[in-house]
């Protein structure tokens, strides 16, 4: 079972819907695109949409799977690029 697609009223919010370059039981890498925050109070943020964009970790991987996707990093609105993402428990502790 994988995430949901985010529904209209979030895809009509965001200027460029971000791209998975690399994922697994553990991570993911998101190319971030600019003009979109990595963490907001906002349901407009790439926190908040993670959910919808990734898997969850398989049942056998290690390390308990996080509630949601969390951000390792940071970039500015104005930035683009690459952002790590724990899925687990485990990465989060090694990464962070």
């Amino acid at each position: 079972i994988g995430y949901i697609y985010p529904p209209p009223s979030v895809l009509s919010t965001i200027p460029h819907f971000p791209d998975v370059v690399y994922e697994d039981d553990h991570i993911a890498v998101v190319n971030k695109p600019e003009q979109l925050t990595t963490i907001g109070q906002k349901r407009e943020d790439l926190q908040s949409i993670l959910p919808f964009m990734l898997h969850p970790p398989s049942k056998g991987s290690k390390g308990k799977a996080l509630n949601f996707p969390r951000p390792i990093h940071r970039l500015d609105r104005r930035t683009s690029g690459l952002v790590l993402v724990a899925k687990t428990e485990l990465a989060m502790s090694k990464l962070s």
